[in-house]
């Protein structure tokens, strides 16, 4: 029950909270990758990731909990990255990602996306890139809201970028 007090004259809200991290789960997954030269200056990247969750509730009575007795599952994503020297200083890539829908607990649905990219280097050490997210320009979720958070759609984003390495 919270309380008003008043030490040195000044108020202040007294209340007493009670938090601990009593969930139980376990979890298990593995991913694969790997890199083909298709041919001077292009190379394909496929990978591929499971992930397996599982959470319980906690088993003390005085602990709020967010979660069900329930099994916690996004667990296929794959990944094909083709990168594409196009000159000695301008390289293209594109990437898919897709990804397996999670029925059981927060129904995000299950998603393909392509982004895009063109990097110029005009020296060793330079790099400048225009980059697209989500060039289909879906709104996905790409998680779920936590707490008091609240979960963003993932939109079509342009990113511009220089990075410089010394």
């Amino acid at each position: 029950m919270p309380a008003l007090t008043f030490p040195g004259g000044i108020p202040t809200l007294v209340t007493t909270a009670y938090m601990c991290n009593c969930g139980v789960g376990r979890s298990y997954g593995g991913e694969i990758w790997g890199t083909w030269q298709v041919r001077p200056g292009w190379r394909l990247s496929p990978s591929y990731s499971y992930l397996n969750e599982t959470r319980w509730k906690p088993s003390s009575p005085h602990t709020r909990y967010f979660w069900d007795d329930t099994l916690v599952e996004l667990p296929h994503q794959g990944v094909l990255r083709s990168q594409h020297d196009l000159t000695r200083t301008l390289q293209f890539d594109l990437t898919a990602r897709a990804r397996s829908r999670d029925d059981a607990l927060y129904h995000i649905p299950g998603v393909l996306l392509f982004d895009a990219r063109l990097a110029w280097r005009p020296w060793r050490t330079g790099e400048f890139s225009l980059a697209v997210k989500n060039l289909t320009g879906r709104e996905v979720m790409e998680g779920y809201p936590e707490l008091s958070t609240v979960a963003i759609p993932i939109r079509r984003t342009f990113v511009l970028k220089w990075t410089q390495r010394f």
